[in-house]
């Protein structure tokens, strides 16, 4: 064998190693095994604000009523990222024509808050990732879903990650599938024939016609969590007693501070509960006092909870107050009664006492099936398989004849932080 051709061989060999190095393969619960396969993507998930998301959990203070549910942030942005490569990737093979050929391999993930995007940008330079300031602006606003911000680019590649026009996209997909398995939920949800059924048409993500009661079970399983888990009493009383931990510690921490510093923001994640329960610093002692009540259950007690039209939200929040409950409370020693559009809400201060609205939280929580007041199956369209070209909305009888009535209702929990206030 020639010099030439040994070097030939050697240099194939050390190309097929860097190639196999640009693979990461990743075990998942939910989408078995994820492959990772653009260098870019390897090393953003390598930085340390991307690294930041294991320590912060998905569903939050649902951890404490559901103990399985504890996977977190870091679990669903590679969900979010392999479903987004997955429906490009099946999109291209499809229908070359209306996709660009390296889409397939672009990072893809959730975090359309001002946060995500500043992390985004933190990571690339942290790493030293080049990437154009055109093409920054593209993934941001693909995981904003604005494609108003770079108008040249395809409006269907705003469906993927955080569609504003129907709310179909792969950050439900990945949640709603990942949440229900932790919480026991049993929401059968067939991630594989959505993404299969999906095609462009019209500058539009549009889908198999035979699937619209899929698509439209879809909704309903967002409004089933909703519902029963992500506003579960429990749960949203301990998100307001882990604020009032914070708001008593932020004159101590100033924690508000590290949300535009990207080094500080690295460190703020879910761990600060558990640092200021192990501080012996006597400012953050109300906060640990609130962290021993969350710790041993004894837990913001719901006094009243009501389920109203969504077309009344606006009259509830302007009428059903802390300060007005606080003022029928301290009005009368016997069980004030609230009359609000026909509903009552009788509360107690057990002795008599003064309540301030500052101990009073009245929590409003939406319900809906993704389009707030809307049926998000009127803001998708479909295709038949004689016309997969064209492209219209799907006919009530295609997909149901019983359906709700409405799809949007909102919560309402009254909690006092006295714990001798009761129903």
């Amino acid at each position: 064998m020639s010099k030439m051709e040994n070097l030939s061989d050697n240099s194939k060999s050390i190309s097929k190693r860097l190639s196999s190095t640009c693979i990461r393969v990743i075990k998942d619960s939910v989408h078995d095994y994820i492959q990772i396969r653009s260098p870019v993507s390897i090393s953003l998930i390598d930085s340390r604000p991307f690294q930041r998301l294991r320590r912060i959990l998905q569903m939050g203070t649902k951890f404490y009523v559901w103990p399985n549910a504890n996977h977190v942030r870091f679990e669903h942005s590679l969900g979010s990222a392999h479903l987004g490569g997955a429906l490009v990737t099946h999109l291209q093979q499809e229908q070359p024509e209306p996709l660009y050929p390296s889409l397939s391999q672009a990072p893809a993930s959730n975090g359309n808050t001002r946060t995500g995007q500043m992390m985004f940008d933190y990571a690339l330079e942290d790493k030293k990732i080049y990437m154009s300031l055109k093409d920054r602006e593209f993934v941001k606003a693909l995981i904003s879903g604005d494609d108003s911000r770079v108008p040249d680019e395809k409006a269907f590649l705003f469906d993927i990650v955080a569609n504003k026009r129907n709310g179909l996209d792969v950050d439900k997909l990945d949640y709603i599938h990942h949440d229900s398995q932790r919480t026991g939920m049993h929401i059968d949800l067939s991630i594989k024939r959505i993404m299969n059924s999906a095609r462009v048409i019209n500058n539009e993500i549009c889908y198999a016609i035979k699937d619209a009661n899929v698509i439209a079970e879809l909704g309903h399983s967002r409004f089933k969590l909703h519902k029963m888990v992500y506003n579960h009493k429990s749960a949203i009383a301990i998100e307001y007693m882990i604020l009032d931990v914070l708001l008593a510690a932020e004159p101590f921490l100033k924690i508000a501070e590290d949300v535009f510093e990207p080094e500080r923001f690295l460190h703020l994640t879910d761990d600060i509960i558990f640092r200021i329960g192990a501080s012996e610093d006597p400012e953050l002692a109300e906060s640990r006092a609130i962290l021993r009540r969350i710790f041993t259950r004894e837990l913001y007690k719901r006094v009243a909870y009501k389920i109203v039209c969504w077309d009344l939200r606006d009259y509830y929040r302007k009428h059903l107050t802390p300060e007005h409950i606080a003022e029928a409370v301290n009005g009368s020693s016997e069980y004030p009664i609230l009359n609000i559009q026909g509903h009552d809400i009788s509360l107690s201060a057990g002795n008599p006492a003064t309540l301030k609205a500052s101990d009073v939280i009245v929590a409003f929580a939406d319900a809906h099936h993704g389009m707030k007041n809307r049926n998000p199956m009127d803001f998708v369209r479909f295709y038949s398989k004689d016309k997969p070209n064209e492209s219209r909305h799907a006919q009530e009888s295609e997909y149901a004849t019983v359906k709700p009535l409405y799809f949007a209702e909102v919560m309402i929990d009254v909690y006092p932080k006295n714990p001798n206030m009761k129903a």
